[in-house]
């Protein structure tokens, strides 16, 4: 059990309280409650900035294990206040529930499934308030197929429902709209030369409501050169696949006097497809002696279809429109260096 408080110039946490047990020799479990709370900010002439905030959350866990089965039940739920200069206060809340179940069948045979529920509300008064609701379910399968070949299987389903107060300012059309996610993958990793030579294969197939289907393959060849010597190469293929920001979002804001009625207005872009990378990597990792390791592992990536906000014509006198496009390609390499010295 745990119960305190703690405190910080302008954060504190003013209540802090978790507490655990066992119900049983396979179950056990814990609660928990927090209350944090941050002063508002000065600004330079020593006036408050209007942007303290607290919020309040708490939560559970209980884990439970017989023989080849585990289960996790977890969940949380929290509100937050949050101030603002001029306008009402922005409110935050929600709550949400995790579902873990695995069994093993035998050291090279496991399933595990997990479910996921989550509610959250945000309320950001004259500009922009949300409900979103999401169910999330995903199932993975490991097994071994004769001497040389691992597999990993399996799929995933989420749904959302978006549902959107819009403002004057700033909308999402439509205001109410049903996000579905479906996956299905599958990876073998072969050893070519038990212990030392092995080849790693998978890929994703993902279907969404923007853009359809996405392929996403990978490779990855590894390769022990000796006891304390290790090298590998991969190669990836990695999508963004489009939010409602980038296909349904609309803004229209005119600039205030004194000046020119100046009109705004920036949209999704109808036809907006999926950000990609294909990302190339080779790595080598050493440790010389017990004390002394490092890692090195140059990297090039291929971007493409990147987010840009481009101008589009628009035949009324000032006004300025925009719509989200993909109209950036690109790349980048570098290496990450890493040594570890015990």
């Amino acid at each position: 059990a745990l119960v305190g408080t703690v405190a910080v110039r302008e954060e504190r946490a003013l209540g802090i309280v978790r507490y655990g047990g066992v119900l049983s020799d396979q179950a056990s479990y814990r609660v928990y409650g927090k209350y944090l709370e941050r002063d508002a900010t000065q600004k330079p002439n020593g006036l408050a900035a209007f942007d303290d905030w607290h919020r309040a959350q708490g939560g559970f866990r209980l884990d439970w294990a017989a023989g080849a089965d585990t289960l996790t039940l977890q969940g949380d739920g929290y509100r937050g206040v949050y101030d603002q200069p001029a306008l009402d206060d922005r409110r935050l809340d929600g709550v949400n529930l995790l579902g873990r179940w695995g069994r093993t069948f035998s050291p090279d045979s496991n399933l595990d499934v997990q479910v996921y529920f989550d509610r959250t509300h945000r309320d950001q008064p004259t500009v922009f308030a949300e409900r979103v609701t999401t169910f999330d379910l995903d199932v993975a399968h490991r097994f071994k197929l004769g001497e040389t070949h691992e597999i990993v299987w399996g799929g995933g389903y989420r749904t959302s429902l978006d549902e959107v107060t819009n403002t004057p300012l700033l909308s999402f059309l439509p205001a109410h709209k049903e996000l579905n996610l479906a996956n299905v993958f599958a990876q073998d990793s072969l050893a070519l030369i038990p212990e030392q030579l092995s080849l790693t294969l998978g890929a994703k197939l993902e279907h969404n409501v923007y853009t359809g289907w996405e392929f996403q393959p990978s490779g990855r060849l590894a390769w022990r050169l000796a006891a304390d010597q290790f090298v590998w190469a991969t190669v990836s293929r990695a999508v963004r696949t489009p939010s409602r920001l980038d296909r349904d979002f609309y803004v229209d804001f005119t600039m205030p006097p004194p000046g020119p009625p100046i009109r705004i207005l920036i949209d999704g872009g109808p036809s907006f497809v999926s950000e990609s990378v294909v990302a190339y990597e080779l790595g080598y990792r050493a440790q010389p002696n017990a004390r002394f390791s490092y890692s090195l592992s140059p990297f090039y990536n291929v971007y493409k279809d990147l987010r840009t906000l481009e101008l589009v014509q628009h035949p009324t006198p000032l006004v300025f429109a925009y719509r989200l496009e993909n109209q950036i390609e690109g790349h980048a390499y570098g290496a990450e260096v890493w040594g570890d010295v015990l």
